[in-house]
């Protein structure tokens, strides 16, 4: 069902992850915003800036409309984990995720027509299993890596080194669906 709101966030899988719960937003719209992370700024202030200023920056362009957002971060302690540049950049990561734990933080900020703005912030906890260069080389190949934080998505090839969630799954796709649903049902999107 399509609903009168707008989705701040060009990601297929957050579209899809509302398909599923059967919302729909009446328009997509991608922010033009850096996603640089400040100097010394830690992950928990990091998502949530950077969703609200997606949120913010469709809402000046459509006055009068719902926006939701919504960014998502792989985290190990302070350190922020960044999309990778490139395969090698991808490696990087992944050998530091590899056989430890860590967090995947994402916020929905949404904005009412009114402007009020309403956010939700939600942390999951991923433990990766060793990954062997073997196995390495294989999921580098599958270029799975490419536009995900932290390397990785969590339901695809990558799911093989995931040896425990604690948490939202959907959080760790990128979009926790029960916090998001939350929002929407408050401006009446059931």
């Amino acid at each position: 069902m399509i609903h009168d709101f707008i989705l701040a966030s060009a990601s297929p899988r957050r579209k899809e992850l509302l398909a599923n719960v059967l919302i729909e937003p009446s328009d997509v719209m991608v922010s033009d915003i850096n996603e640089d992370p400040l100097k010394n700024e830690l992950p928990n202030t990091y998502v949530k800036r950077v969703a609200r200023e997606k949120a913010i920056y469709v809402a000046n362009r459509n006055p009068n409309r719902i926006v939701l957002s919504c960014d998502t971060i792989v985290a190990m302690g302070i350190r922020i984990m960044q999309k990778p540049k490139d395969r090698e950049d991808a490696r990087n990561i992944l050998q530091k995720l590899s056989g430890r734990s860590h967090k995947v933080l994402s916020s929905v900020c949404m904005i009412r027509k009114d402007g009020k703005i309403s956010q939700k912030t939600i942390t999951s906890r991923v433990v990766f299993k060793t990954i062997s260069d073997e196995e390495m080389e294989v999921y580098l190949d599958t270029n799975e890596w490419s536009d995900k934080a932290g390397g990785y998505g969590i339901q695809g090839y990558a799911s093989c080194f995931i040896r425990k969630i604690i948490g939202s799954y959907s959080n760790i796709v990128g979009l926790p669906i029960m916090e998001t649903k939350g929002l929407l049902s408050s401006v009446g999107i059931k």
